[in-house]
């Protein structure tokens, strides 16, 4: 199936990012972000908002500013959602917004 992407409307700081890209948990398990995205599915006047936790594999300066990032990593909970594990994203420190690619399992 195609991808599906998803607009970013929170997330960690730079210093969450840096920490959950290097540093591992006491038990030897990768450490994992958060980002909030919005659905365009409106319920009762309000957008529909839902974390996702990511476990990043891949993190990159976009532009140099040490604010703007490209990343590639996993979702936990993925088949809850009908997604592939793999995601991709871009997201921004300073305004704490982006995107996030998934691609959906296919239906067997």
């Amino acid at each position: 199936m195609a991808p599906k992407q998803y607009r970013i409307v929170g997330g960690p700081s730079k210093f969450d990012l840096m920490i959950a890209f290097f540093a591992r948990e006491l038990d030897g398990g990768r450490r994992s972000v958060t980002f909030s995205l919005s659905f365009p599915r409106v319920i009762d006047d309000l957008r529909w908002l839902e974390d996702v936790e990511v476990i990043l594999n891949d993190l990159q300066w976009e532009d140099g500013s040490g604010e703007s990032w490209n990343w590639k990593g996993y979702t936990l909970g993925a088949k809850q959602r009908g997604w592939g594990p793999d995601v991709e994203g871009h997201f921004s420190t300073h305004t704490r917004l982006g995107w996030l690619r998934v691609r959906e399992i296919a239906a067997v």
